[in-house]
């Protein structure tokens, strides 16, 4: 209770008294408290200066100890504060020993007995003798005194893991710094967006495709990053407590782990879903709920997996600064093998795991297919006549006036035959025809979606390996 107003010092205690009624030992180290406060306490042990043990036994009992030691019996009174009146009777003893005149040997007390040190007087009463018995029966007893929750009073996992899940919601609240760098990042990620392609809609020409696809990059880029920082901080102090409290058994690894991943949710949702919507409607994207349902639930995945990576950096790292860098390494990383800068089908052997773990290259894969996904395909060989999906007529199987990946266009390639310079033939293909050929990305949005979920499952279970075995004393 040390800097707490009288009133705070009483709310205070109060509640650990609650806690002891409630079947747990409670131990407080206290200074001169009121007599409100002290009529919580059920036992006292009180040491003089040096750690001798001068009282130890019930608190009802101390007036009365203390009443007849006390050096100047006239000055005790009915109104005294029973804790200062104990402490003033050890400060005149202690003078009293200190002094020219000796040691209290030289004075007779009240009690009529010749007084010796207190700490020696005290060995001589029932009072030590009963609390001696009371501890050696405990030191008996074969009780496990590194488990707090032993018995009935362990609260189930489920109830530990919702009073987890309350705090980090009640913490998160109470930080509207955190909670506001999301929603302005994601009004201004959005509207900024929004307002290079106002009203463009899907892409119906080789650079409006280039220039949609490096939007959709970008925006899941910046705010990916800003979702992997902003709730470093918060967790790296929330990371102390947990090592506080798991020590003293209070917090289970996994019910800390489960609590931070379920409190985020709410909040990727809000900002993720606010982005999404403003940058998908000012651009006047597909006019289809499905791939609007699609894109968001693909977008909320992928926010959520760069939020648990920002926990599992705090797990991981110690400072703020190597978390920082941490986040904006992967998530450079991750845009490297998004499929967006290199054609995924062009990259080497060795780098496919690399495709594999990039949620960047999992939700663009699954946005730019909802989008732009076509089932007509014209055939390569140029023939008087197109046709498409081999060999079919494309006026009966395709609509190219469609606004989707369906719409033809035609590409510039050079034709190697013998003339300098080479000849260049527009060869005719559809939207989505380009979109697989130059950047690799194909119609899979369950399988997108299923990836992403399993990153994030993955980077929890990392969470609850970091939090369980590494050394906590190198920290």
């Amino acid at each position: 209770t040390s800097g707490l107003d009288s009133q705070a010092a009483y709310i205070v205690m109060k509640a650990v008294a609650m806690i002891a009624k409630s079947g747990r030992t409670v131990i407080c180290t206290i200074y001169q408290p009121s007599t409100e406060v002290f009529g919580f306490f059920d036992q006292l042990i009180l040491l003089k200066r040096g750690g001798n043990l001068v009282y130890f036994g019930p608190t009802d009992q101390v007036r009365d100890y203390f009443a007849k030691i006390h050096p100047m019996p006239h000055l005790i009174t009915t109104e005294y504060n029973v804790a200062e009146f104990a402490l003033d009777t050890i400060t005149l003893c202690q003078n009293l020993e200190n002094s020219a005149y000796g040691d209290l040997s030289s004075l007779t007390l009240e009690s009529g007995n010749e007084n010796v040190l207190l700490e020696n007087l005290f060995t001589e009463t029932t009072l030590y003798e009963n609390g001696m018995t009371k501890i050696e029966e405990l030191a008996a007893y074969p009780c496990k005194l590194h488990r707090l929750y032993d018995g009935n009073n362990k609260p189930s996992f489920f109830r530990r893991s919702g009073f987890i899940v309350e705090r980090w919601l009640t913490s998160y609240w109470r930080l509207p710094s955190l909670n506001l760098i999301r929603i302005y990042a994601a009004l201004s990620i959005g509207v900024a967006c929004g307002l290079l392609l106002l009203g463009t809609g899907t892409p119906t020409s080789q650079s409006e495709l280039q220039s949609f696809l490096g939007l959709i990059f970008l925006q899941s880029l910046f705010f990916g990053v800003v979702n992997s920082i902003a709730p470093l901080q918060a967790h790296i102090k929330e990371r102390n407590v947990f090592y506080r409290e798991q020590h003293s058994n209070m917090y289970p690894v996994v019910s800390y782990v489960v609590g931070s991943a379920l409190a985020e949710i709410p909040y990727v949702l809000l900002s993720s879903t606010l982005l999404y919507t403003i940058f998908y409607f000012m651009i006047g994207l597909k006019e289809s709920t499905e791939a609007f349902l699609v894109g968001l639930v693909l977008y909320n995945l992928y926010i959520l997996v760069n939020t648990y990576f920002g926990h599992v950096l705090t797990s991981g790292l110690t400072t703020l600064p190597s978390a920082v860098l941490g986040a904006t390494a992967a998530a450079a990383l991750w845009g490297l093998f998004s499929g967006f800068m290199i054609n995924i089908e062009q990259m080497p052997d060795y780098f496919s795991w690399a495709v594999n773990i990039s949620p960047t290259y999992y939700y663009m894969d699954g946005l730019v297919a909802t989008q732009l996904f076509c089932s007509c395909e014209i055939d390569p060989v140029p023939l008087p006549i197109l046709t498409c999906n081999g060999g079919l007529n494309c006026s009966d199987v395709c609509d190219f006036n469609k606004s989707d990946g369906c719409h033809m266009i035609r590409i510039a390639v050079s034709v190697i035959n013998g003339t300098s310079p080479p000849a260049v033939a527009l060869i005719p293909t559809t939207i989505w025809q380009l979109v697989k050929e130059a950047w690799g990305f194909d119609y899979q949005p369950e399988k997108d979606m299923y990836c992403l979920a399993i990153i994030a499952i993955a980077l929890k279970v990392a969470d609850f390996l970091l939090l369980t075995f590494m050394v906590k004393a190198k920290r």
